[in-house]
């Protein structure tokens, strides 16, 4: 905080290892030479901060929890590489493309469990998702925490054929390719996370040319999903950011292509923002907002006690209430289905940062929804969900039987304990992906 307003600490300089000019540049932009306050205040703040803070953190987390029976899980090992480090799924049929940090991308056949490698890349492949009979792939450029412009959007023929769409993104973590405006022409929008500075970016094709449009210029943006929240026929843009300016954003669609952002969801700079999902869980007509929380790496490892998943529920005009928190270490990604058919919505919680010593299993977590305000959940382990350490998370009917299934990525990395030692023992056990079949009509198997 101090460095951000100028203050000269004689044990901390941000410029400490910034090797290249323009990293230089960037970062004096970012931690300015004088300082912005005067000294008084900033002691005034110190002092604020250390009467006030916590000696201890409390924990509310609900263990021993019972093994849930509603899924059949199926693990995947698709290469010899060991560890798993797996960056991006995409499911369509029977189907699934799985990318890699090193730019691996695998196709599955879930029907005949057949494996086709393609070496795709040289960098994470972040995303994956289809324009047609197109593979597009999003690459990160460096998956480490950076600022450099290195990443790229490229579509891959059935012939293995890669042609770049887009270049110099600054790490891009997701992209959503849609018709925005309803011309019959797909723009794209980036979310180009970064490190210190980022955006989130609108591509325009214009025939012979691609218009960038910058819809914020703020680093961390995470997740956007295209829906009209305030019924007026155009697609506007619902955005997750983390990185200090946290929150959830609706982009209103003013005019074509043109849209007016708002924060309605303020969160704190420190809570850890990691993925959200959109569903109408009370079924009122209004989307309501399922938010995780728990990125637990780089620069503060203590397990946190209002990391988890939260609900927020629509209340009209752009108000949202939160009306639940589940408290769950490390939460990543969240998926919402009527996984039980019960008529009301379920979730499917993993965590890349779980505490197995305060919170052993919650790793990856079934939550059944008990009442119909949304209120009461049922938390349970999913089988085998201790081989992996799950970033990815993705809801798809593999078996085409009318329910939801799902499926999760390990990548084989800790924050806190990054040694050889560590990854060699997970080499050994972790899968690369695991599929969870829905089996609520059929009795589980004895593992």
């Amino acid at each position: 905080m101090g460095a951000r307003m100028g203050i000269k600490s004689p044990n901390y300089d941000p410029l400490d290892n910034v090797s290249s000019g323009s990293q230089y540049a960037l970062m004096h932009r970012i931690y300015p030479k004088e300082q912005l306050i005067p000294t008084e205040h900033w002691e005034r703040i110190v002092e604020y901060v250390s009467e006030n803070a916590p000696e201890s953190l409390v924990y509310d987390y609900r263990f021993p929890l019972e093994t849930t029976s509603m899924f059949k899980p199926k693990p995947l090992v698709l290469d010899t590489t060991s560890p798993a480090f797996t960056t991006s799924i995409f499911v369509k049929g029977q189907t699934m493309k799985v990318g890699t940090v090193n730019g691996n991308l695998h196709r599955y056949d879930i029907e005949t469990e057949q494996t086709v490698l393609h070496p795709a890349s040289n960098s994470a492949i972040s995303q994956i998702s289809e324009n047609g009979p197109q593979t597009l792939l999003l690459e990160m450029g460096k998956i480490h925490p950076h600022d450099e412009p290195k990443g790229s959007l490229s579509s891959l023929s059935k012939a293995a054929v890669k042609e770049q769409l887009l270049n110099n993104l600054q790490r891009p973590v997701f992209a959503l390719d849609e018709d925005l405006d309803g011309d019959g022409h797909n723009e794209i929008v980036v979310c180009e996370f970064g490190n210190q500075t980022g955006k989130l970016s609108l591509f325009v094709n214009q025939g012979e040319e691609t218009v960038k449009k910058i819809l914020l210029s703020i680093p961390g943006s995470i997740k956007v999903i295209a829906q009209d929240m305030n019924d007026d026929g155009k697609k506007d843009l619902i955005v997750l950011t983390s990185q200090g300016t946290e929150g959830l954003w609706i982009l209103t669609q003013q005019a074509p292509l043109v849209f007016d952002a708002q924060r309605v969801i303020p969160l704190a700079a420190v809570f850890g923002s990691s993925g959200f999902d959109l569903v109408d869980f009370n079924k009122d007509g209004l989307m309501d907002v399922a938010i995780v929380n728990g990125d637990n790496a780089d620069l503060s490892m203590v397990t946190k006690p209002y990391h988890g998943l939260t609900l927020f529920q629509n209340m009209g005009g752009y108000q949202f209430k939160k009306i639940k928190f589940l408290a769950i270490p490390g939460a990543t990604n969240v998926i919402s289905s009527d996984f039980d058919q019960d008529g009301d919505i379920d979730f499917i919680v993993s965590a890349f940062f779980p505490d197995e010593d305060l919170a052993p299993g919650y790793s990856l977590i079934y939550l059944s929804n008990q009442t119909k305000n949304n209120t009461a959940f049922k938390m349970e382990y999913l089988p085998l969900s201790n081989l992996g350490k799950w970033l990815i998370l993705t809801k798809a009917d593999f078996d085409q039987d009318g329910d939801d299934d799902f499926a999760v990525g390990s990548f084989v990395f800790s924050a806190k304990n990054p040694s050889e030692d560590y990854l060699s023992e997970w080499g050994f056990k972790s899968p690369d992906i695991m599929l969870y079949e829905n089996i609520y009509t059929d009795p589980m198997p004895q593992l």
